[in-house]
């Protein structure tokens, strides 16, 4: 069912109303912004209409307020929004396939755009206060690159292990950021370059179809939120 505070119910059927919500940042006082954007298609899952908006939450999941997304940050109506986080500052950073990535301040100001960006497709921000973004480059290559979002630039670009055409990555502890690699898991320095085979999810009897996330403990524990098809 739909209501008037911007949020539909997830829906199976075709024609009916589906939310996405790709793009949830959580802050420091447990209160979330989200990107979120409503669907409706067709009998034949052609997509007819789409609607982004800007939630805000509170730190029990209540819906505090709800505005049209590409209305607040004034972005045209014609432009892909695919990314959506906030940087070590507090500035909302907003990208989309083939798009350049723009930084706003907490107040929905402009600050800039980000040079060369619009291969980025996955945004992380690590420990360390790091924006991190993601991509295949032209040669197949997986490639993740620090990003200044002062300077508004993009950094040294570094080659990952092939990742079976994957580009998620995690956000870990100080400059480190987390990837898979089949059935392995990765931590990169996204300064040095330097990479780490942490373990192996097969060793530890862990049939992992797809990871969700990956949350860093300490030095010999980690959390993994992933799907098993099988069991």
């Amino acid at each position: 069912d739909t209501s008037d505070d911007g949020f539909v119910a997830e829906s199976i059927y075709a024609s009916e109303n589906v939310v996405g919500g790709m793009g949830v940042v959580i802050n420091s006082d447990g209160s979330m912004d989200a990107w979120e954007f409503l669907t409706e298609f067709d009998e034949n899952w052609n997509e007819i209409l789409r609607l982004d908006y800007f939630n805000r939450y509170d730190q029990n999941g209540n819906l505090i307020s709800t505005e049209p997304f590409k209305e607040i940050f004034d972005i045209p109506e014609d432009s892909y929004i695919g990314l959506f986080d906030k940087d070590a500052l507090g500035n909302y950073v907003i990208g989309g396939t083939g798009e350049t990535i723009k930084v706003y301040s907490s107040d929905f100001n402009k600050i800039g755009e980000i040079e060369k960006s619009e291969q980025v497709v996955q945004l992380c921000l690590n420990d360390a206060g790091t924006m991190v973004g993601s991509f295949i480059s032209e040669k197949g290559e997986f490639i993740v690159v620090p990003i200044d979002t002062q300077q508004l630039k993009m950094g040294e670009e570094i080659v990952l292990e092939k990742s079976q055409g994957s580009t998620l990555i995690w956000p870990g502890p100080d400059n480190l950021i987390f990837y898979e690699n089949g059935s392995c898991i990765y931590s990169c320095d996204v300064y040095t370059g330097e990479q780490i085979k942490l373990f192996d999810c097969a060793d530890i009897d862990l049939n992992v179809d797809c990871i969700n996330n990956i949350f860093f403990l300490d030095e010999s524990r980690f959390l993994l939120h992933y799907h098993d098809y099988i069991s």
